[in-house]
Formats: structure tokens, C-alpha cells, sequence
């Protein structure tokens, strides 16, 4: 009786898990798999020396920093998640991994811009007013701010199936391994965007816009698997945010028998994600 409720119990995750809404029709062979949420910390218009890192949390600023999300060994792994950095603040050489719930990534008072004359054509999307401050965390290396992308190299690419997302205006367009990254909530004081400069002037992809059309399936981005790239990430006043993200993408169908672990391992990490971050309080 032990093992058939277990078994039933696996069957019932392995579904959840593995067969959440996929963003596209299914292609053959695979199955559309997504983590848990993923909460990102963000302290924006922090003041070194003036503001003190909250307990638990290490403070990544003026540094080269990426969001990882590599894929490996078939499944949404969780554990390998989080934010890699050259140095903290106060430290000098090195670099390690953080996961997310450690990160404390810092937009310091040189990425204000303002106040604004007016709102710039094309970037309304960002929720930025005439006569206040836009925050950006630049997508180039500028020195004095931290300069962070996302990165999933250490991606098994064998085990991940080509997929088109049908979004052209944001490079996703064709058939590729993707990674879709898809915005779920923020928390802040403000509104919150991700976006890349384009090619033309006043004309930047914008990937994720809590201000435009609120929280909704179109707050996307969708990266190749095993690629990096940076981004602007924009806030609308000083103080901190969270920012939920989860990651999907299409796998290789599992061998008979492993997709139950998968979706166990999946529920596991979804559920230390969501206790990690329930009751932390938005405040310096």
C-alpha cells in the first residue's frame, strides 16, 4: 500500500511539474517543464556606508554579476540557480555563487537619472513620470554600478528540445533551445522593467514592464540555452524590491521512471523558494 500511494503521489507531482501550460503547441518528443519561483532582491538607491545590508544577505555592487539558470541532467534544477559575481561590496578579487535568497543586488546612487524633463519617446513602458528618477542598472559595463546579466551556460543541451516562442520583436523568433524566463510578481516601491537598448534610437525591446499592462503572460524573455547576454533593468523609485521570475523550457519526454524524481525535486525547491521569501519585509 506504501509503495502505490507513493506512486500515486509521484504520478500526480511528475504532471504538475511537467505538464504546466506551455507557452507554444508541444513539438514531438518533449514536455514543457517549469521551476518554482525564483525571487530576485534588489536594493535600489542604496548607500554604502549609510544603509546596512539587511542580515543574511551579501551586497553585490560595482561588479560584473549574472543570473544563472543553467539547465541540467534532463530537469528544472533548482539547486543550481542563482546569482555568480566577481566581488561583493567591501571585497576585493575573487568572486563566488549566491543563491538568490543570499543576493542582495544594489543599483547605488550613480544609476539615478533624473529628474526627468519629460519621459523619453519609447520609454514609457519603464512607468517613469516628468520631474522624477528613473533607476538603471545599465545594460553596458559602466564603472561605479554593477553590471548584470543572466547566463545559463552548464546547460545539458542534450537534454533540451528546440522550440520556436513566435516573438520575433524579442529575438525569439525561430527554432532554438530556448530558456523562457517569465515575470510573475514585484515587490517594491515602484514599478519595475527589463529591456535592451535597439537598434534605433528610442526604440529598446522591452522584455518585462510591470507598469505596462501590469503582471501577464508578455512579461517574457527567452534566452538560448547555454547563452549570456546583459539587459537594463529599470526601477521607478529607491528602496526594495523583489521580483519573481520562473523558468521554463521544452525537454527531452524522461525515461520511464525518472519523471516522478524530477517532479519531486521540482516541489521540494518550489516550496523552500516560496518560505525563503514569504516573510521578508520590503525595507532597507
Amino acid at each position: 500500500m506504501k509503495h502505490l500511494l507513493f506512486s500515486i503521489l509521484a504520478a500526480s507531482l511528475c504532471a504538475a511539474s511537467l505538464h504546466a501550460e506551455a507557452p507554444v503547441a508541444t513539438p514531438p518528443g518533449a514536455v514543457w517543464a517549469e521551476s518554482g519561483t525564483i525571487t530576485l532582491h534588489f536594493a535600489i538607491g542604496f548607500q554604502r556606508g549609510v544603509d546596512s545590508v539587511p542580515a543574511g544577505f551579501t551586497a553585490i555592487d560595482e561588479t560584473h554579476a549574472d543570473i544563472r539558470v543553467p539547465i541540467v541532467s534532463g530537469s528544472i534544477n533548482g539547486n543550481l540557480f542563482g546569482v555568480r559575481y566577481s566581488h561583493a561590496v567591501g571585497e576585493t578579487g575573487g568572486g563566488s555563487d549566491l543563491p538568490f535568497s543570499q543576493a542582495l543586488l544594489v543599483g547605488n546612487p550613480s544609476t539615478a537619472n533624473g529628474p526627468l524633463d519629460e519621459v523619453p519617446d519609447g520609454f514609457a513602458f519603464t512607468g517613469a513620470t516628468a520631474g522624477g528618477t528613473l533607476w538603471n542598472l545599465e545594460q553596458g559595463n559602466v564603472g561605479g554600478m554593477i553590471y548584470l546579466g543572466i547566463n545559463s551556460a552548464g546547460t545539458d543541451l542534450s537534454k533540451l528540445v528546440a522550440w520556436n516562442p513566435g516573438q520575433p520583436d524579442k529575438f525569439a523568433g525561430y527554432l532554438n533551445k530556448f530558456i523562457q524566463i517569465r515575470l510573475q510578481a514585484v515587490r517594491g516601491p515602484g514599478h519595475f522593467s527589463l529591456w535592451q537598448d535597439g537598434d534605433e534610437l528610442n526604440q529598446p525591446v522591452v522584455y518585462m514592464s510591470s507598469f505596462m499592462n501590469g503582471v501577464d503572460a508578455q512579461d517574457a524573455l527567452f534566452t538560448p540555452a547555454g547563452g549570456h547576454d546583459h539587459f537594463n533593468w529599470s526601477f521607478t523609485q529607491p528602496g526594495r524590491y523583489e521580483v519573481d521570475w520562473q523558468v521554463g523550457t521544452f525537454l527531452v519526454v524522461p525515461e520511464p521512471g525518472t519523471g516522478a524524481l524530477l517532479a519531486l525535486g521540482s516541489l521540494l525547491f518550489f516550496r523552500r523558494s516560496r518560505r525563503a521569501s514569504a516573510a521578508r519585509p520590503i525595507a532597507f
